[in-house]
């Protein structure tokens, strides 16, 4: 079983959904995607299940969202984890602005007892201040740092509190020696591996394997810096996705 930990999905076309869920029972690969749109991500709910698992969240790029309907959002979808959340440098809204719904976010999150991934850009010290006020690791709530790309000193602080941490298959290309630091840095059992790709236009199968093709390279090279065997990683990265899920009630069928 191998597990993109983090993408995005927004096709509408409902053969296209059915599609991309058989192709990820077919070929023992479990997806853990981002939705923006929440009546997608409510229609995207209903058919997850343990191999196709639907976050959705406002993003410090997206803060036109409205909390009060993400919370209503979360109520109704059991299975609903919170998608991608947190602060970016680069974002066009102020940081109390991004703040405030960050905040909130990690609110629902604790209310709810829902797994949440992290977004953040050049924000780090503030980001994990504001983790630090919650007890994730008491409350069993798993969280994730995607796209991790920050120094070890962070690291050590997102381990701390019990949080994994997921490494960019593009990001590694471009920053290898960097990131293989980082990645050698991170225990087996709190790492995670992403594309962070966009699935929006027309998904065929074609498409649907080329993607599975990259995964597993990029599966391969992160076993040769932790000194194992590829389908060893597979294994301890899907028991580490099983925690993400394992918790939350689906309603389709497995």
């Amino acid at each position: 079983m191998i597990v993109d930990a983090h993408l995005h999905f927004e096709l509408k076309n409902p053969e296209e959904i059915e599609t991309f869920r058989k192709f990820s029972h077919k070929n023992e690969i479990c997806y853990l995607f981002s939705v923006l749109n929440f009546d997608f991500a409510s229609i995207i709910s209903k058919i997850s299940d343990k191999r196709f698992f639907c976050f959705s969240g406002i993003p410090p790029f997206f803060l036109d969202e409205n909390l009060q309907n993400l919370e209503k959002l979360i109520e109704q979808n059991k299975n609903l984890g919170i998608s991608e959340i947190g602060l970016d440098k680069n974002s066009k809204f102020d940081i109390s602005h991004q703040l405030e719904f960050f905040s909130a976010q990690l609110k629902l999150a604790f209310k709810y007892k829902r797994p949440f991934v992290l977004h953040c850009v050049g924000k780090w010290n503030l980001m994990l201040e504001n983790l630090k006020k919650f007890d994730w690791e008491e409350a069993k709530i798993p969280f994730l740092a995607h796209k991790f790309y920050s120094s070890r000193e962070v690291l050590n602080e997102i381990l701390r509190l019990g949080g994994y941490v997921s490494f960019n298959e593009i990001e590694f290309s471009f920053n290898i020696k960097k990131l293989q630091e980082l990645i050698e840095l991170t225990p087996l059992d709190k790492l995670f591996l992403e594309t962070d790709v966009f699935f929006n236009d027309e998904i065929t199968l074609k498409i649907l394997e080329a993607h599975k093709i990259k995964l597993k390279k990029f599966y391969e090279k992160i076993a040769e810096i932790k000194k194992i065997d590829s389908y060893e990683l597979e294994k301890i990265l899907f028991e580490n996705y099983k925690i993400f899920v394992d918790n939350l009630k689906f309603n389709a069928k497995k």
